[in-house]
């Protein structure tokens, strides 16, 4: 066991103990609040406690059964004796890993859908054209997460790509798989849009945030303005004839949203509003972290926009995501929406330092 890992079981055991014993001070039935709050830590801990203690006993059998084998002269007995090691061993790993999940403090937001928000940003329209390639990588990750995208407003550009597009990433903890993809994402490649094989580094970004229907605090009326315009994007037969396309802007904050691919107006305002009051949460929740430690800040301070996340260098087939430092010669596979390999080692690297 890791000696970090190690010193905060120590420490939660100590703690848990202590909280065991006032919560058994008669005294402490004169404090409603206070026993409130012991209650809830003990429940807290008391899984971790328990999970400890089972490491600690098997640990030590372990242990004893490796003095028994270096005693024992009877072969068949070392066999069997190696056998129960090998089991208590896999039981060892097991209940770890139990303890591991245990210590992950789980992001309540992780299990909502996303709203996903992609830019073209620094290379003009080769920039516009990676911002396509990137939808198209999250709509195959997708795919195979079983997750449905519906798309809320898209801006497409001269040659096909997008200045931008957002939509709904619905499904199972969404949030929690897509919010590692916050941030500013880089390409290296020769652009269709140059005549000479130069090589171009060009930008998007990526906006990350979870689906919230309810707002925490209420909106006026009167602090929202609402326009209407004439679609451009998909929307069938509606499209360029009527005025169904929405913009919603929250005025104290400056949040401004759009909706333009829904079938009606009523679609398009109704998508437009779910999208608004995730960000209006979202917006207070930054303002809440600001107030906490960097470690409790990690997820928030990766999905700043100027924050260089990933690089796709298309020559060297090369993908590396640089908060990781992790480099992966595969990035056909990539942009073919398997981010597994990436989302899994961000969230590793992020449990371990909470």
């Amino acid at each position: 066991m890791e000696k970090q890992i190690l010193d905060k079981l120590i420490q939660i055991e100590n703690e848990y103990l202590e909280i065991e014993r006032k919560i058994n001070d008669p005294n402490i039935f004169s404090n409603i609040e206070k026993l409130k709050l012991l209650n809830s830590l003990f429940k807290k801990y008391k899984p971790i406690y328990e999970e400890y203690n089972k490491y600690k006993s098997l640990t030590k059998d372990i242990n004893d059964l490796h003095s028994i084998i270096k005693s024992e002269t009877n072969k068949d007995s070392i066999d069997s004796y190696r056998n129960l090691l090998k089991e208590n061993f896999e039981k060892e790993e097991e209940i770890y890993q139990n303890i591991l999940d245990l210590l992950v403090e789980k992001d309540p937001n992780d299990e909502k859908n996303a709203i996903i928000e992609i830019k073209g940003r620094v290379g003009g329209e080769e920039a516009n054209l990676f911002a396509a390639n990137i939808f198209e990588m999250y709509k195959k990750y997708a795919l195979k997460q079983n997750y449905e995208l519906e798309v809320i407003d898209s801006n497409v550009s001269e040659q096909g790509g997008y200045s931008s597009i957002t939509f709904f990433a619905i499904g199972r903890d969404a949030y929690g798989k897509f919010k590692y993809e916050s941030g500013t994402h880089r390409v290296q490649r020769v652009p269709k849009t140059e005549s000479q094989d130069k090589l171009q580094t060009s930008t998007v970004s990526v906006y990350v945030i979870p689906e919230n229907d309810e707002l925490n605090i209420e909106i006026n009326p009167n602090d929202l303005r609402i326009d209407t315009y004439r679609s451009s994007g998909a929307g069938g037969q509606h499209v360029n004839k009527t005025d169904s396309a929405v913009r919603i802007t929250h005025i104290p904050t400056g949040l401004s949203v759009s909706s333009q691919d829904g079938r009606s107006q009523h679609d398009n305002k109704d998508k437009a509003m779910k999208t608004l009051i995730s960000k209006i949460n979202n917006l207070q929740l930054e303002e809440e972290r600001e107030k906490e430690t960097e470690t409790k800040r990690k997820i928030l301070s990766s999905s700043e926009r100027s924050e260089k996340i990933r690089t796709y260098n298309y020559p060297e087939n090369r993908v590396t995501d640089h908060r990781i430092n992790l480099k992966l010669k595969k990035l056909d596979q990539v942009l073919n929406g398997n981010l597994d390999e990436f989302i899994d080692a961000l969230s590793k690297n992020y449990n371990d330092e909470i």
